[in-house]
């Protein structure tokens, strides 16, 4: 099952499976209060199911980790609620517990066979041969925190229930023909265009601008000739860098690392271990009873109809094995075969083809690595001490050259420097220490101010800052940015020069001349595009801008004239041919577009779904206890 829905995880029934799959796998379903006393006070009632405000909270919370982890940073309660994520919880909680409630209601009943062919299939449990490890099943359980083998197939089989809700829903799901066919043909038509390109020649001569056209620009745009704000900035670095410089690690602490840390230096013993299962013990002992010099295991295995892929734990730890057969495996001399061992998918046989023996890094052979561990360990300690007391001197009123003085951290100066990094000549300021963490603290003192010390996680180091000077932003004077407006006005001009010659020469196309022709009398290349869509797919250098004109005409023969990708001409393009789709024959083109109508009415009847659930089930929400709750 879970194979299926990889097979339909585009639609909006699996988007929905899967939003109940990942709470299932925070909170392991609701059986657990299905089954549980009344609760006081209850904040969320679907059907006769009660959640009290713990079960509520802790799923929340759960929900809040969930988008912390997938956003990459913290998401306070605030956040949640103020981006709407909160509702989103909420309701995935109440149609978590209306579908199971219903599935429940409907009687639906997964048998064990079709739960194991589930957890078999799915690609998270196979090794490398891209067969089912039980070795990696173990695994993946213990890093997602299930707290047993039997947790997460009573998880798996009530996601199948529920899948098989879902998917009878919406099976019969299609888009009407009619709809499809009218769809690809506006999506699918390709057409074809001649173009030419006038480029914004920089080598062309032009006519020096006057003053009066050059005073118009400076006022036309006064941003653009307005200096930014400069800061003139003091700061001081602790860093654990420079504190672990000076730090030495002597001989009996390093012994004594090492001998704390013994367990990291330890290599466990590796076994590749085979297995055989069975569905019952009777029928362990008696494959176990046959094996001797005519019947080898591999020969048993495929005699139970295993192939000898299916049979190979791979190559594990004693730690990467079920407890239930574990010590069994692990007690196993080369090649021998064990009896009958038993755990939560059956009963197996045991063999191991190979072992590797454990073995231990000597002291000399890490001395190096506990040495930098140690003082980068120290260091950071170190860090946060000083830190600590560079904020307390600070606070105390200390200068920042005091309070760096007493730490022994030198001040360094930095003239003028802009919010971008850059000095008033343009170029970037070199060797400013977190540039990022360092200008932002920066630019929100006042002048005059010192900055409390700014952590700088990555890369282990404070940061203090102090504002020596600020000079607001002014316009620079007409004199100070001639050359710049003079060097505005020429990129204008030369561009007006190129639409210009563009224009004509669409009028001359509109006006019946062949484009070949006037390509040739006005010396430009001729280019005809690919075939390309209503949406520029295709187009290559032609721009979207132009695409929408060519696909408004009727006919070929169109003109178009739009600024050139990379604003350094124009193009002139006129639609040569137009290009219809077979709707009959382009399967490439349909069976997309079926798909993605058929998931668009899926979605709609599951939305419907979950409306009657509400209905069905009814929904009560105690939301400002919730909002006190969380």
């Amino acid at each position: 099952m879970l194979q299926a829905i990889r097979g339909h995880a585009n639609t909006w029934y699996a988007k929905l499976l899967f939003v109940v799959l990942l709470f299932a796998f925070s909170f392991f379903g609701i059986q657990s209060f299905l089954s549980s006393a009344q609760r006081a006070p209850i904040l969320i009632k679907v059907g006769n199911v009660e959640l009290d405000g713990p079960t509520v909270g802790s799923k929340l919370n759960a929900e809040m980790r969930r988008y912390q982890q997938a956003l990459g940073g913290q998401i306070d309660r605030q956040q949640m609620k103020s981006l709407g994520l909160l509702d989103k919880a909420i309701d995935r909680i109440v149609m978590s517990v209306a579908l199971e409630l219903d599935t429940k209601h409907l009687g639906i009943v997964v048998s064990d066979a079709l739960v194991r062919q589930s957890i078999e299939s799915e690609q998270a449990f196979f090794d490398d041969k891209g067969k089912f490890s039980r070795a990696r099943f173990t695994a993946v359980l213990s890093q997602v925190g299930y707290p047993s083998e039997q947790a997460f197939t009573s998880e798996i089989r009530r996601q199948i229930a529920t899948s098989q809700v879902l998917h009878a829903i919406i099976s019969g799901a299609a888009a009407p023909a009619i709809l499809v066919d009218t769809l690809a043909r506006y999506r699918a038509e390709r057409r074809v265009a001649q173009t030419v390109f006038i480029a914004d020649d920089p080598t062309s001569k032009l006519s020096a601008p006057t003053e009066a056209e050059l005073q118009a620009l400076y006022k036309a745009d006064p941003g653009q000739f307005t200096a930014p704000e400069y800061r003139a900035i003091s700061y001081a670095v602790l860093s654990a860098a420079a504190i672990g410089a000076d730090m030495k690690v002597t001989d009996a602490e390093l012994h004594e690392a090492y001998t704390s840390r013994s367990t990291e230096f330890v290599t466990p013993e590796h076994r590749k271990v085979e297995q055989i299962s069975f569905a019952d013990e009777a029928s362990a002992k008696a494959a176990r009873e046959k094996i001797g010099p005519t019947l080898d295991f591999a020969a048993l295995a495929k005699l139970t109809g295993q192939q000898a892929s299916d049979t190979q734990l791979g190559d594990v730890t004693e730690a990467d094995l079920p407890p239930d057969y574990a010590p069994a495996a692990f007690a196993l001399p080369l090649n021998d075969i064990s009896q009958p061992v038993k755990d939560d998918f059956g009963w197996h046989l045991l063999r191991v083809t190979q072992i590797t023996p454990g073995h231990t890094q000597e002291f000399d052979a890490v001395k190096d690595k506990l040495t930098q561990e140690l003082i980068e360990q120290r260091s950071i300690d170190a860090l946060y001490d000083r830190a600590n007391k560079l904020e307390e001197t600070l606070d105390g009123g200390a200068s920042l050259d005091d309070a760096a003085k007493s730490l022994n951290l030198p001040v360094r100066k930095i003239a003028a420097i802009d919010q971008s990094g850059k000095s008033p000549d343009g170029t970037t300021v070199k060797d400013v220490p977190a540039p990022t963490s360092l200008l932002a603290n920066a630019f929100e003192l006042k002048d005059g101010q010192t900055g409390r010390p700014v952590e700088v996680r990555d890369q282990n180091l404070y940061l203090v800052t102090r504002v020596d000077a600020v000079t607001p932003p002014a316009l620079q004077s007409f004199e100070q940015v001639r050359p710049k407006i003079v060097q505005l006005w020429e990129t204008q001009a030369r561009e007006r020069a190129a639409k210009a010659r563009a224009e004509a020469l669409a009028a001359k196309l509109k006006a019946g001349m062949p484009i070949d022709v006037l390509a040739k009398a006005e010396k430009l290349t001729l280019t005809t595009t690919p075939p390309f869509t209503r949406d520029g797919k295709g187009a290559k250098e032609l721009p979207i801008a132009a695409t929408q004109p060519l696909f408004d005409a009727t006919a070929p023969g169109a003109v178009a004239v739009v600024r050139a990708v990379g604003d350094n001409g124009y193009i002139v393009a006129e639609l040569k041919s137009i290009e219809a789709v077979d709707t009959a024959k382009d399967k490439d083109t349909i069976l997309p577009i079926q798909a993605e109508l058929k998931q668009q009415i899926q979605g709609d009847i599951v939305e419907g779904y979950q409306a009657a659930l509400k209905k069905i089930y009814p929904v009560t929400i105690d939301r400002p206890a919730i909002d006190k709750t969380f």
